[in-house]
């Protein structure tokens, strides 16, 4: 895993509008003020249905390649 490149989802969160927020949180499957609320901060983990909307909705934007790349921002 020293080869995957440290990915900063709440960055890349902060960097959206409200409407591409609201809009990535549909893609993902929850709402916007959940991740702001507890993921940009680590409070909770994604459980598996939630980390592949999450997954999904970063690689359509081109964030992440790969579920490990998301998965590690949790786990660190």
């Amino acid at each position: 895993m020293s080869d995957i490149e440290k990915f900063d989802f709440k960055k890349h969160w902060l960097d959206l509008s409200p409407d591409e927020r609201k809009a990535f949180a549909e893609e993902a499957g929850t709402t916007s003020h959940y991740i702001q609320t507890h993921l940009t901060g680590k409070r909770k983990m994604p459980g598996k249905a939630l980390m592949n909307g999450l997954f999904k909705a970063c690689k359509s934007r081109e964030w992440v390649k790969t579920k490990p790349e998301l998965a590690i921002f949790f786990y660190s």
